[in-house]
């Protein structure tokens, strides 16, 4: 089943102003490990006078490569009681928690620890694995995988945890495929919040929908969840459920309503 749908317009409010900005600095600490002979790293984000329009903001993202996770330390002591240890990720405390997320918006101070798990014979206890099912997709930042905190399998990812810590939403923060005649809702076959490792997978579960086509009109262009699309945008809806995220925007006005066609 394929529904289209329409716009309507009402003012938009004015957009924000950004404004210069401060340097905002962040300490990495390698909390067991070290970056060559040091144990820890400061990272600067800084304004550049060129673009003051884009101030520092705590987002460690230099050209497009995410800097938290493009600075990975190594542990200093390579095998610890028979065994290797591996990054995990970045942490705002020593031990526990969730891991940082590589878009995170960090304030200036700000000391991240590594986290480091202990590699036992059997892999597959050191990681949490998810399997997709061809039903979401997720995109694995470049960084983060090369650090080998999450890694690609042949129908999913797998997610480094150590002992003690908890999955963060970002590293499992899967989409809809659309077109399948089902919607990936947020729901898993187990709460990743409180999975313990192994060789268990986690599977997404999804339910019956229809296909939703949205096409722009009147010169407004046309956003899912804050994602422009280039002329129609086509996802999924659960039967006899609202639309969220959805909206219709040009210079001045924007989409408040929504008409099935």
């Amino acid at each position: 089943m394929i529904a289209t749908m329409g716009v309507a317009a009402s003012t938009a409010n004015a957009a924000p102003v950004w404004k210069y900005g401060d340097d905002v600095k962040v300490t990495l600490d390698a909390n067991g490990g070290k970056f060559g002979s040091a144990e820890t790293k400061t990272l600067t984000d800084t304004t550049d006078a060129t673009y003051p329009d884009y101030p520092a903001d705590g987002v460690f993202d230099v050209d497009g490569a995410n800097a938290l996770y493009k600075n990975v330390p190594t542990y200093k002591n390579a095998n610890t009681s028979g065994y290797a240890r591996v990054f995990t990720g970045w942490y705002e405390s020593k031990s526990g928690g969730e891991a940082v997320a590589p878009d995170a918006v960090l304030a200036d101070g700000t000391t991240l620890y590594a986290h480091w798990e202990a590699v036992p014979s059997d892999e597959t206890e050191t990681y949490v694995l998810f399997d997709f099912s061809n039903l979401v997709s997720y995109d694995i930042d470049k960084n983060v995988e090369s650090a080998g905190v999450i890694q690609k399998t042949a129908n999913g990812i797998k997610v480094r945890l150590a002992d003690g810590d908890t999955l963060a939403p970002w590293q499992y923060a899967a989409t809809d495929v659309s077109g399948d005649g089902t919607v990936f809702q947020g729901e898993w076959s187990v709460d990743p919040a409180t999975v313990k490792k192994g060789p268990d997978a986690i599977i997404p579960q999804t339910v019956n929908a229809v296909t939703v086509r949205v096409g722009s009109a009147n010169g407004f262009a046309i956003y899912k969840d804050g994602v422009k699309a280039d002329k129609t945008i086509q996802f999924d809806a659960a039967l006899g459920s609202t639309v969220d995220g959805l909206v219709a925007y040009k210079t001045g006005a924007i989409a408040n309503s929504w008409t099935l066609r």
